[in-house]
């Protein structure tokens, strides 16, 4: 809304005349800086607050080149923290939940690797002529299924408490940082960010995220209980697991780290989506009056495919993924293969273990993926940990200095020594104001466009807080004897109404 002219003067000298004794005329700076904006870029604003805020930021800011009000979004780099991990595991429980989750997920590999030891068991003694009936080894069997079910309702059973408590914990937490985050934050972050968070990141905390780390953790102890029961049927296989195994770490740990930093651009690209969309919205009889309407679609359009050009190299990296695992899953077969013709196993135990080492080929494909989705989902618990932290208003309330029901009785206002600045980086908008209101009084405050009249209600109504700089002198805003800065954001609003310029 500002025009910022830079304007380069040359030197001018004027030589000076012998004879005609003219004095020399001042030199010009190199270069000069002129501010002007027009009526129609402050129509632009609708509230007394942007107008004398943003004027006065904005024109400090040019001045001395101290930054923009808007920076770019925040965006993690490298892999996920295990801070991240554990504020997730927090939210779902704490460290109780998990180790219970664990412990159910242990019982339930056990109970299925024994079924299949049993099954092995029971191929093998059928033959001989003392065998038990069929019966006793089908009974046996049930026994082992229906355990590993009844393991398996009560893991999903604690994953479900741990998914909603998780949904709900973290939506609080987000909810309560917006409301009593500071003016600053809310200055400086476009609103479209602020819906990227409540929207698609909470979209993927409440139902993608919980399937993910469920079958992450249930697929690597499907996969962990397949090797042991190749391992236990033939050692040799230790041998062709190990340079397998390095391979198949490399590998996703390539491709995990890929498709991370693709979530992570695309969900920064989901952003300026939802601004443009809102600005449209808010805008659209202006939109129409002008006639852009093609220019608007033509922009959201762009944006659209901003946002979509990190989805086909996704896709990409997944197909490079399936090739380098169909090697490595041949290799596994292939090993226990060759394992169980050098060790010559039981039949039965032989059967266990090439039918395991199938359920491992295609564990090991599964569990990538699920891995690299789960940091992909698990970028959302980051994005909205990056606004829990966010600096806050002062305390709510505060019983000790809360004041009396019947106050203010009288609505006298007493202003001292008020110093105020919207950012630490910009220079103070309220110099050393001071003023007396008798109760009762209507005062009108008149001033030209940047004066500080909007700032005058804002620190009334704490929005941003005054300096307590001891140097400057004692400063401190009264109500009816009662200093403002000492009681709570609740108490003092309550007591305040305020009728909007829009």
């Amino acid at each position: 809304q500002f025009d910022i002219k830079k304007k380069k003067k040359k030197k001018k000298r004027r030589k000076q005349a012998a004879a005609g004794g003219e004095g020399g005329e001042d030199d010009y700076d190199d270069d000069e800086i002129e501010y002007s904006m027009s009526s129609t870029a402050m129509s632009s604003f609708s509230g007394t607050y942007a107008v004398s805020s943003f004027h006065e930021a904005s024109l400090d800011s040019a001045k001395e080149n101290k930054g923009t009000l808007v920076h770019s979004e925040e965006r993690g780099v490298g892999s996920i923290g295990s801070s991240i991990y554990m504020l997730y595991v927090r939210a779902m429980g704490g460290v109780c939940w998990f180790i219970c989750l664990l412990l159910f997920a242990t019982l339930w590999m056990s109970t299925d690797s024994l079924s299949q030891f049993w099954l092995a068991i029971w191929a093998e003694e059928i033959e001989q002529p003392d065998a038990r009936s069929s019966t006793f080894y089908l009974l046996i069997y049930i026994a082992f299924v229906v355990g590993a079910s009844v393991i398996l309702f009560f893991e999903g059973l604690i994953m479900l408490y741990g998914r909603t408590r998780a949904s709900q914990k973290l939506h609080d937490s987000l909810l309560d940082s917006m409301l009593h985050g500071a003016m600053q934050f809310f200055d400086e972050t476009p609103f479209g960010r602020i819906i990227n968070r409540f929207a698609k990141d909470m979209n993927d905390v409440d139902s993608k995220l919980p399937s993910t780390f469920d079958m992450t953790v249930r697929l690597s102890f499907t996969c962990v209980g397949a090797l042991i029961r190749v391992v236990i049927a033939s050692w040799a296989f230790i041998i062709g697991l190990i340079p397998l195994m390095i391979v198949y770490y490399f590998v996703q740990r390539y491709f995990v780290a890929t498709l991370r930093e693709l979530r992570r651009l695309s969900s920064i690209m989901n952003s300026p989506i939802y601004s443009h969309f809102n600005e449209s919205m808010q805008g659209v009889t202006v939109i129409r009056a002008l006639s852009k309407q093609e220019s608007f679609q033509a922009h959201n359009r762009q944006l659209i495919d901003n946002d979509l050009s990190c989805y086909y190299p996704s896709i990409s990296a997944n197909r490079w993924l399936g090739v380098r695992l169909d090697f490595i899953s041949a290799g596994l077969l292939g090993g226990a293969a060759l394992a169980c013709a050098l060790t010559q196993p039981a039949p039965g135990v032989a059967g266990v273990a090439l039918t395991s080492v199938s359920t491992v080929a295609t564990a090991l494909s599964m569990i990538i993926r699920q891995k690299a989705e789960l940091e992909q989902d698990i970028i959302s618990v980051e994005r909205i940990n990056q606004y829990l932290g966010i600096q806050k208003e002062a305390a709510f309330e505060i019983a000790e200095t809360k004041p009396k029901d019947s106050w203010p009785s009288k609505g006298s206002l007493s202003v001292r020594n008020v110093w105020m600045k919207y950012r630490e980086n910009l220079d103070h908008i309220l110099r050393g104001l001071s003023f007396e209101v008798e109760g009762g009084e209507k005062v009108g405050v008149i001033g030209r466009t940047g004066a500080g009249k909007s700032s005058l209600f804002t620190v009334l109504l704490r929005l941003v807080e005054i300096d307590i700089d001891s140097s400057k002198g004692e400063s401190y805003i009264e109500v009816d004897g009662v200093d403002i800065s000492t009681i709570g954001l609740k108490d003092l609003r309550s007591k305040i109404s305020v009728i909007p310029q829009e």
